[in-house]
């Protein structure tokens, strides 16, 4: 599990960035700690994003918003997806607990959401679908 940053969910949201890379329909990667928000949203710097080792990212919700993306997140990470062409991932950290959602382009090219299984070593995580029938492009 990843520690810095845990004190300061409670009514803000924090940031972290996620690199790595993916082989076949798994990814390999690290979080890097990226800042403090607001009490619904972090300032992000869309060219950060653009880094092609960049994976996604994990965001905390603050007390009472649970583990499920939010309208925004979703729109956000679509949003992602197109502009970047590749699956993206959404990591949402609530009351010391995680969720991990991968967004990707089925066969029909529509954006769709699936859980990622991961396991950490540290500051490592590696992930692939929980789902294994879901089919998409995931390189």
């Amino acid at each position: 599990m990843f520690n810095k940053g845990r004190d300061m969910c409670k009514e803000n949201e924090v940031l972290w960035m996620l690199y790595g890379i993916w082989i076949s329909d798994k990814f390999f990667g690290f979080k890097k700690f990226y800042r403090r928000g607001g009490t619904e949203s972090v300032d992000f710097k869309w060219e950060k994003g653009m880094n092609p080792l960049v994976l996604g990212w994990m965001h905390s919700h603050p007390d009472g918003y649970g583990l499920n993306p939010s309208s925004t997140d979703d729109k956000t990470m679509r949003s992602w997806v197109r502009a970047k062409n590749k699956p993206m991932i959404s990591a949402i950290y609530w009351m010391k607990e995680e969720m991990w959602y991968l967004y990707f382009r089925d066969p029909d090219r529509n954006i769709r959401k699936t859980l990622l299984e991961i396991k950490y070593w540290g500051n490592f995580v590696m992930g692939s679908r929980k789902n294994k029938k879901d089919r998409g492009v995931f390189a």
